[in-house]
């Protein structure tokens, strides 16, 4: 009887002492655009991703799938509006091929917000694209980013418009 309550005993002070030591570590610090701190310059990388996505606007406007894929890193998973999961750069590129070439639309995207952790950046966007006609369609999107290089190239997307598919 005496070890049993000697167990239960080390047993509720081991699970207390893991409890108040995990209450008491800090988390893993993450930061956005709203919780500002020394350790990233979230404007300059801010300003880094908005030109990416200036240029992706304009790649995907002018249908030039080069410049589209220089977005991208090999590795990258793409999970687009109304589509698989498209794995890769080549089945991103056949997806663009596809689904984009053809347009005659203009792009445009907006970062909306960037959260930096390390060499890695997530952004929250707005898309809109506009057609020759004049209809705007909108959409929002999220992307993760991993510096390479010194570059930021896009490893995961996903994305879908604000309304259905017509």
């Amino acid at each position: 009887m005496r070890t049993n309550t000697l167990l239960l005993s080390l047993s509720t002070a081991f699970v207390l002492l893991v409890g108040l030591v995990g209450c008491t570590t800090a988390p893993k610090e993450t930061v956005s655009m709203a919780e500002p701190t020394g350790q990233f310059d979230l404007a300059k990388i801010r300003t880094e991703i908005q030109a990416l996505e200036t240029d992706f606007g304009k790649a995907a406007t002018n249908h030039d799938l080069d410049a589209l894929l220089e977005y991208y890193a090999d590795d990258a998973i793409s999970l687009a509006n109304d589509a698989p999961m498209l794995v890769g750069k080549k089945a991103i590129g056949e997806h663009y091929t596809k689904n984009l070439m053809g347009d005659k639309k203009t792009h445009t995207y907006q970062t909306i917000d960037v959260f930096a952790e390390g060499t890695l950046v997530v952004e929250t966007g707005k898309s809109t694209v506009t057609n020759s006609n004049g209809t705007i369609r909108t959409g929002k999107y999220m992307a993760l980013y991993e510096k390479r290089n010194g570059q930021y190239v896009c490893l995961r997307e996903m994305y879908n418009n604000d309304e259905p598919s017509q």
